[in-house]
């Protein structure tokens, strides 16, 4: 989408068709919402504050506009769009993905948020450190499932498992602290 910014003159209209929900929703409703909630939780967040900042810096209007997904236009401005895209990956044309500091949005709008989003981006900008004891356990835990049903789980997957109603909570207590190396068993 970047390219489509370079390409086109600054001072010109642009219009941009598409066919993506999440786009056109995201940009074309719910934009200042958003960036006053500081994308907090908002997939693909770096592009869509790129993408912004393309919009701010054009002097030209840009106008998003739905497609039918059904379209033939669209099929081949797609078909032309990977073709381009393949011929332009070259190592010599890498992409600008920088935001000029004059179109740099940052925080969130404290009258627009609530505890529960604050309490969210705090979360999302924490480093989480991982311990080298829960590690282990957690590669232990997957070999062990791989051996049982011939299926890795991740380690999403081995998580969400505790919160099962087939398990007791405190069983599930239990596992946890095992993981992390709560208790002293294993190598003790």
């Amino acid at each position: 989408m970047t390219r489509l910014f370079q390409r086109t003159p600054p001072d010109h209209n642009l219009v941009i068709r598409t066919d993506s929900q999440f786009l056109f929703c995201t940009v074309g409703k719910s934009l200042i919402n958003l960036e006053d909630k500081g994308w907090i939780g908002i997939a693909n967040n770096k592009e869509l504050k790129i993408l912004l900042s393309n919009v701010r810096q054009r002097r030209g209007q840009t106008y998003l506009e739905r497609a039918n997904k059904y379209n033939p236009e669209l099929e081949l401005a797609k078909n032309t769009a990977r073709q381009g895209i393949e011929i332009l990956e070259q190592p010599s044309e890498a992409q600008n993905e920088t935001i000029p500091d004059m179109y740099w949005v940052t925080g969130a709008r404290l009258q627009n948020t609530t505890q529960s989003l604050l309490y969210k981006g705090i979360l999302r900008a924490r480093e989480v450190k991982t311990r080298k004891e829960t590690e282990h356990n957690l590669g232990m835990t997957r070999g062990t499932q791989k051996e049982i049903s011939g299926k890795e789980p991740n380690n999403e997957k081995i998580w969400h498992s505790l919160h099962s109603k087939d398990i007791s909570q405190r069983a599930c207590a239990f596992i946890w602290k095992v993981i992390h190396g709560a208790y002293k068993c294993g190598k003790y």
